[in-house]
């Protein structure tokens, strides 16, 4: 009968499939806390469908390997109206970050190519000049480039330490042959209880940042 329902009714068989994904997110423990409820995110994909339920997701290593800080995931999407080869030619080169990612006025390229380049990037923090080294991790072409932060520095000197670990992911999933869904994602394991609770004060602030720099790429691929 649920079943004949579904078909009558789409909608209704998209809401089972997002209670399903529900109850199978508190199952597999996706952004699950000991202490008092966070600001959470789940991104959970089920039979093609993607659902997400909050802004910022929170994951506990401390459950999950046994030690260590929560790790802090801040992910944000956008369909853009282009093939992944289009995409992918402009978030591959440091030099072009400055013309999307909206943490970077320059860039340049330290050393290598590719899988284990290392670049910096150079911005303004708060009226004081701000510089992030970075190294690439990851860098399949056409579908996921990673960078992890190596060093940042602020004013000339070394900048706070609020994260032991900043990894920034960009995937792209076509959507046939002329879309491409991409996804920019921050990862953020804190350096101490008193620094985390700081990282997610700036998870907002963080949010906005990924939000705005998939607009620009948007208008930089599909204006060109």
């Amino acid at each position: 009968m649920a079943r004949d329902d579904a078909k009558r009714d789409p909608s209704l068989a998209s809401n089972v499939l997002e209670q399903l994904a529900l109850v199978l997110g508190e199952v597999l423990g996706i952004g699950l806390e000991e202490g008092p409820p966070q600001t959470t995110v789940q991104l959970i994909e089920l039979f093609g469908n993607r659902f997400v339920r909050h802004a910022v997701q929170y994951t506990d290593r401390r459950k999950s390997f046994g030690g260590g800080m929560a790790v802090i995931e801040i992910s944000r999407e956008r369909k853009i109206q282009a093939p992944a080869a289009r995409v992918w030619v402009v978030v591959a080169e440091a030099e072009r970050l400055p013309e999307w990612y909206a943490r970077a006025a320059g860039a340049v390229v330290l050393e290598g190519v590719g899988l284990g380049r290392r670049q910096r990037v150079s911005s303004q923090w708060r009226g004081q000049d701000s510089e992030v080294d970075q190294v690439i991790t990851v860098f399949e072409p056409g579908r996921r480039l990673e960078w992890r932060h190596e060093a940042e520095r602020l004013g000339g000197q070394p900048a706070p330490r609020f994260a032991s670990e900043t990894v920034v992911t960009i995937e792209l999933v076509a959507q046939g042959p002329s879309a491409t869904l991409v996804v920019l994602e921050s990862r953020q394991e804190p350096a101490d209880p008193d620094k985390e609770a700081a990282l997610r004060g700036n998870s907002e602030y963080l949010g906005k940042m990924l939000e705005t720099s998939l607009e620009r790429l948007d208008k930089l691929v599909t204006s060109s």
